[in-house]
């Protein structure tokens, strides 16, 4: 009732070290250059940043956690894996089909919900393998998907927001839910442009981009995000 007594929800959370780390790159650069083409300069600034965001990028999937490396997605222990063994014993409605692919990744969301109590909502797939989806043909050659003229790319798979990203293994796609792990950036990307060495008395710059190695907050891993194979490779896990 309104005056009953309501019932008590707690969070538990596990103590544990980060070592903060930088990722950077630079590029020397001719201070002529940068007086006579300042446009240029902005392009390697757009650069510059472009190879950061490509190796936070690559950290926060594959991360091997030892220090200042984070911990990434992939590399969590705590996450449900699907491998061929799994399909093997509980096999999809369509197995042994080329709609198998697509069974697995719903199993997947599926175990979300039941197994994780949470809500799936997004997939990440290695090119080569969202290539592969979207190019399945039934035996009239339809395409199960919209086709090489459907306006834009596919947004959403069995509901869940797509990500392609090379950095995802091939044969492996990676199922989860956006609200179980938090990112926290310590630096901001910056360019800083300075002197080093000699560069000095050669007229010389060095245009360094830096920003903070990002790390994972992993609050609901074990009970929010899948790893599922959708290939047919028993000796590789998922």
């Amino acid at each position: 009732g309104a005056s009953g007594l309501k019932p008590e929800s707690a969070i538990t959370f596990t103590q544990d070290t980060a070592t903060v780390g930088t990722i950077a790159h630079w590029i020397p650069i001719t201070e002529q250059f940068e007086w006579a083409a300042p446009e240029l300069r902005s392009y390697i600034d757009g650069r510059l940043l472009d190879g950061l965001q490509l190796e936070e990028d690559t950290q926060l999937l594959l991360g091997d956690g030892v220090a200042p490396n984070p911990t990434g997605l992939l590399e969590h222990d705590d996450i449900q894996t699907l491998d061929a063994a799994y399909f093997t014993g509980a096999p999809t409605q369509n197995a042994g089909t080329d709609a198998e692919p697509f069974d697995r990744i719903a199993r997947a969301r599926r175990l979300i919900f039941t197994e994780g109590r949470a809500r799936p909502s997004f997939i990440v797939l290695n090119p080569a393998d969202d290539e592969v989806f979207q190019t399945v043909a039934d035996a009239n050659g339809h395409y199960y998907g919209g086709g090489p003229f459907t306006t834009g790319q596919p947004s959403s798979f069995w509901g869940l927001s797509r990500v392609v990203n090379e950095n995802m293994p091939a044969g492996q796609a990676l199922v989860g839910d956006g609200r179980a792990a938090q990112i926290w950036d310590r630096m901001s990307a910056r360019i800083v442009v300075g002197h080093i060495n000699d560069q000095l008395v050669r007229n010389m710059k060095t245009v360094l981009a830096a920003a903070g190695k990002p790390d994972i907050a992993g609050f609901l891993f074990e009970d929010g995000t899948l790893l599922g194979q959708h290939h047919d490779e028993p000796d590789e896990a998922g």
